[in-house]
């Protein structure tokens, strides 16, 4: 499961939007928002969210490898 919030935060923290940050996967905003709510991301956009985000492979794991049931 993707912890969503924590994808959220990294994102704005990153002062990326998830508009901007679909954008640079070249992935259309609207289809970016069904992958985040049904954890349906292929791991090639996982390790490039990844990289946009510099997220650390333990921040990685929380976010896309989380235990946290909706």
């Amino acid at each position: 499961m993707i912890d969503k919030d924590k994808l959220k935060t990294a994102i704005t923290d990153n002062g990326l939007t998830i508009t901007s940050l679909s954008q640079r996967l070249n992935i259309n905003p609207s289809t970016f928002f069904r992958k985040i709510n049904k954890d349906a991301f292929l791991i090639k956009e996982a390790y490039q969210i990844c990289r946009i985000l510099n997220l650390s492979n333990e921040d990685a794991i929380k976010i896309f490898f989380s235990n946290k049931v909706a």
